[in-house]
């Protein structure tokens, strides 16, 4: 195996000597910091690299490289022809595309739809997906259900990504989403890269959104409960009305509620159910709430749907719920977005008149939507 250098010790350290060191034989590592020299069992000063027996050094930090090349060659004694960027290493390797999911179920079915677009665009493309989000203590089950409910409820198979393929497709382009529910079609025009953001407009899939809409709609029945089949029967044998009610971390996270809260007000949802009754009269209200407590008694003359913690139902079959409602008053939550989204354009779909209270959200309202 050759014999290379690293040098740069930043953010991305790790991966990336996990990643060379199944190529080559790591005989150091350097930074222009010898303070990061802790870090590490085998950091070597800068003039002291030239003492070591190697076949190439790679700079980790792509953007620095001429910078620190020319440092190299100045004042080390190293040949430039032995001084790699990473960029140029990672450049070899085979396209890839990977999209980050992360969030609950609504944010993550956005970020599934633009993988599922991109898939479209770039068929000869490995586009796959980074579930690293979930990795953390707090989030790891998730790592699991994430694709298990993929799986299991919508018979789909995720494609997801290694730690060496995120690490490739961020050297070939690290594409961030620029503003919260704006359409930027120069997104498609990418190729091969890492794409960060939520993605929440229908915009970035509305040509293939009949594939999109018979995948989520093509639930597996051996996933769903006894009970939640009576609600889908119930629901599809009245003039039914959901009515999703987001409280939760609306309410108890203060960052959360400085952005989505106090938009769905008492006044919005009992505006948007007289509204209803005056042209449903027989209209039956589906009450969907994360809050059981408050919606049991707010809404207690209708037919509440809640799930707690305990309960081995899948929750995510909520979204197909209301989607089968003949009507629907949705909320400013990813989750009420893509019920309303799945539902199609017959019946009667209202949302609020504002999305949250920071961003204008220009493209996250579907054409037949009413605002109020």
């Amino acid at each position: 195996m050759e014999k290379i250098v690293l040098y740069g010790m930043g953010a991305n350290f790790l991966d990336y000597k996990d990643y060379f060191s199944k190529k080559y034989t790591i005989v150091g590592v350097s930074d222009s910091n010898d303070e990061k020299s802790v870090l590490c069992d085998n950091f070597v000063r800068c003039k002291e690299i030239k003492n070591l027996q190697f076949d190439y050094i790679i700079v980790t930090a792509s953007r620095f490289y001429e910078e620190i090349k020319n440092n190299l060659v100045e004042n080390c004694n190293i040949q430039s022809k032995q001084i790699i960027s990473l960029k140029q290493i990672m450049e070899a390797e085979k396209d890839v595309i990977v999209i980050r999911m992360y969030g609950g179920m609504g944010n993550y079915l956005f970020q599934y739809a633009l993988y599922k677009k991109l898939q479209f665009l770039y068929p000869t493309v490995s586009v796959k997906v980074d579930l690293s989000w979930y990795y953390s203590e707090n989030m790891f089950l998730m790592s699991f259900q994430v694709p298990w409910i993929f799986e299991r409820l919508f018979n789909e198979k995720l494609e997801i990504a290694s730690k060496t393929e995120v690490l490739v497709s961020k050297m070939k382009g690290y594409y961030a989403e620029k503003e919260m529910s704006k359409f930027d079609a120069d997104i498609f025009m990418r190729g091969s890269g890492y794409y960060n953001g939520y993605w929440q407009t229908g915009r970035y899939f509305d040509d293939i959104g009949d594939s999109i809409r018979k995948t989520l709609l093509n639930i597996n029945e051996n996933a769903v409960s006894y009970r939640q089949k009576k609600i889908l029967h119930h629901i599809k044998s009245s003039e039914s009305v959901a009515i999703w009610v987001r409280r939760g971390d609306y309410i108890a996270n203060e960052e959360n509620r400085k952005i989505f809260g106090d938009i769905c007000t008492d006044d919005y949802y009992q505006k948007a159910i007289d509204y209803i009754r005056n042209m449903h009269p027989n209209a039956e209200f589906f009450v969907f709430s994360n809050d059981e407590e408050y919606a049991k008694e707010k809404y207690r003359d209708m037919n509440v749907i809640t799930y707690n913690l305990d309960s081995q139902e899948f929750k995510e079959f909520n979204i197909f719920l209301i989607s089968q409602c003949k009507h629907i008053i949705g909320a400013n939550s990813s989750m009420s977005w893509w019920a309303s989204w799945i539902h199609g354009k017959q019946g009667t779909v209202i949302v609020p008149q504002k999305w949250n209270n920071t961003t204008s959200c220009p493209d996250v309202y579907e054409e037949n939507w009413i605002k109020m």
